[in-house]
């Protein structure tokens, strides 16, 4: 019993052997002490290596989410989806200084310090019927039959105009354009085209004894017509270009100061295109269909 207890009691350790010394023990645990700093290091790479994996997969993953299930509508600068697929590479975006707004003399008159280069507005004249209508010079084009499925995959082939030999689009900066000035072909004496399709109304209003207005029902329809696209156009563009209030001691109240520059798409660049398109090198010659016998 009682040399239970003492062995009971005793501490565990290793004896040294008769053959090991305590250097050799030393020795063991120097290399026991290498062993962990080794794994540690190992454990820390791993983790290290495992963070940057579980970051790249959950990068990659909300990549893939956003693109399956966030509508890819493109950007005003490479183009949206709903722009004409050719017409996109033309798109060039340029910082524009808006033109045209009011300012006051000292005594109160109001006058215009940054008039266009061209003249768009004032009592009709030649001169600006024509630069109006080399704005809009061409905005009707045919377009491929690849085009259009591109562009209407579900609907398409009901827009074939056998009368021009072809699908004939326009683009919406030419109608909405169009909405703003009329010229009456006969009174200017140009003929016209078909597919430059002229028909436009509120500037004209402006002037009825000029373009000889006839205040037919259609008229009003077409004048509502146009009021409602422009409405639909500005408010689609959403420009939150701030433009301040000035104010003029001459008429001691603020006024708005709009000629401020603006982020645009260049008119011109893409004008050019739709004009070659049109009547250039790279326009869409019209063919007709035969047609079906009875």
């Amino acid at each position: 019993m009682r040399s239970f207890f003492r062995h009971a009691q005793s501490p565990l350790y290793h004896r040294l052997g008769d053959g090991e010394s305590e250097k050799e023990s030393g020795e063991d645990a120097n290399t026991f002490t290498e062993q962990t700093s080794h794994e540690r290091k190992y454990h820390a790479k791993f983790l290290a290596v495992l963070s940057i994996s579980n970051i790249v997969t959950a990068f990659i993953s909300c990549l893939f989410w956003r693109r399956v299930f966030t509508p890819t509508f493109g950007s005003f600068s490479t183009g949206y989806a709903t722009d004409f697929g050719p017409a996109r590479s033309h798109i060039e975006v340029e910082l524009v200084r808006f033109t045209g707004g009011p300012s006051f003399l000292p005594n109160g008159s109001m006058y215009i310090p940054h008039p266009t280069e061209k003249k768009y507005v004032g009592d009709p004249e030649p001169e600006i019927d024509q630069n109006w209508e080399e704005l809009t010079w061409g905005r009707y084009i045919l377009a491929t039959e690849e085009e259009m499925k591109a562009q209407w995959p579900d609907e398409w082939d009901q827009f074939w105009e056998e009368a021009r030999g072809g699908y004939v689009v326009g683009f919406d900066m030419f109608h909405t354009l169009h909405c703003l000035v009329y010229y009456l072909l006969h009174k200017l004496n140009i003929e016209m085209n078909p597919l430059i399709g002229i028909q436009n109304r509120l500037r004209r209003d402006y002037y009825p004894d000029y373009y000889a207005i006839k205040n037919t029902t259609n008229h009003w329809l077409h004048r509502d017509h146009c009021i409602e696209q422009i409405r639909q156009y500005i408010m689609c563009s959403g420009d939150m270009t701030p433009i301040p209030t000035r104010y003029y001691p001459s008429k001691d109240r603020n006024y708005v100061d709009s000629d401020y520059p603006h982020t645009c798409r260049n008119y011109e660049k893409l004008h050019n295109w739709a004009t070659e398109r049109y009547n250039g090198s790279s326009a869409i010659q019209p063919h007709f269909r035969e047609e079906h016998e009875e």
